[in-house]
């Protein structure tokens, strides 16, 4: 993960992360908890088409399994201050609900704030 965040530097200037402290993988980048106390979850979620058949279901899910149940993984992802958290279809529903809506209230404030 380190790497792939190095390389994505490379030639550019990252002004912050959206987490509430720096990330300890970008430690001269600032946070928009110490700018401007406020803070931006990421979600990264597998998103499949309704009436997918059950083979592919089965190893869809069989592999996002193994990639969260991996140590090395997630010890790499805890390093990044990134929080893993699996959720069944009506929790992802409501999770995606809960924080479109919370997100576009933080970019309204913040818009408001004038800090654009």
């Amino acid at each position: 993960m380190k790497r792939a965040l190095t390389a994505l530097h490379a030639g550019h200037r990252i002004i912050a992360v959206t987490s509430v402290l720096r990330s300890p993988v970008l430690p001269d980048a600032p946070s928009f908890g110490e700018l401007w106390n406020q803070s931006f979850d990421t979600w990264v979620g597998l998103v499949a088409p309704k009436g997918l058949d059950n083979e592919a279901y089965s190893r869809l899910a069989s592999a996002a399994s193994a990639l969260l149940g991996d140590a090395a993984f997630v010890t790499h992802a805890r390093a990044a201050g990134v929080t893993l958290t699996r959720l069944d279809s009506q929790g992802a529903m409501a999770y995606l609900d809960s924080e479109i809506l919370r997100n576009a209230k933080q970019i309204a404030m913040l818009n408001e704030d004038g800090m654009r």
